[in-house]
């Protein structure tokens, strides 16, 4: 099936019009579609144009019945404690049904490799959180290990001063410091 051309005559009238031309044509031969269509819109077509627009536009319904069917889905979970991960499983559910159901390998296709790309998404925000976990408790230990050489050098510090206060000589004091500070 070829889609029709965005400047088609019959895609471009007024949805008043495209829903009025479907839902006559549910009963009405393409031919009498054309003179329909005719009289109605003063637009000419062939009888080929119209049966590619009625495949267009029944696909265009199914699309906008089922887009219909996530929304009101989403409306009536978003009042429960629900994440948008899981409305987004449950609208992917029902695409699948829906393309699975009415033998549509296409929409099946791209539901099944959107539900792939999801998942290897939520395995590398896996990988990348149990990363970041293993780099936050280096940057703890590293924390805790610059504390405790921070409170040795106060000590040494405090030393110190207790070795400058007391009556040494030039040599005693050097020999002091490094005693406490380890050279």
């Amino acid at each position: 099936m070829r889609k029709p051309l965005p400047t088609s005559k019959l895609k471009t009238l007024p949805e008043d019009d495209q829903s009025a031309l479907f839902d006559f044509l549910t009963d009405a031969t393409l031919a009498e579609g054309v003179a329909f269509i005719a009289e109605r819109c003063q637009v000419s077509t062939s009888i080929s144009a119209m049966s590619e627009w009625r495949a267009w536009y029944a696909m265009l319904r199914d699309v906008r019945g089922w887009n219909g069917e996530v929304e009101q889905l989403k409306a009536a979970l978003t009042g429960d404690a629900l994440d948008a991960s899981l409305v987004a499983k449950i609208g992917e559910a029902v695409f699948i049904s829906k393309a699975s159901r009415e033998g549509d390998a296409k929409t099946f296709a791209a539901v099944a490799s959107i539900i792939q790309r999801d998942a290897e998404a939520r395995a590398q925000a896996t990988q990348h959180a149990d990363k970041l976990s293993i780099q936050q408790q280096k940057l703890s230990l590293a924390e805790r290990d610059l504390a405790r050489k921070l409170r040795e050098l106060e000590h040494k510090l405090g030393d110190l001063d207790k070795a400058l206060e007391a009556p040494l000589t030039a040599e005693e004091r050097i020999t002091r410091m490094r005693q406490i500070f380890g050279r």
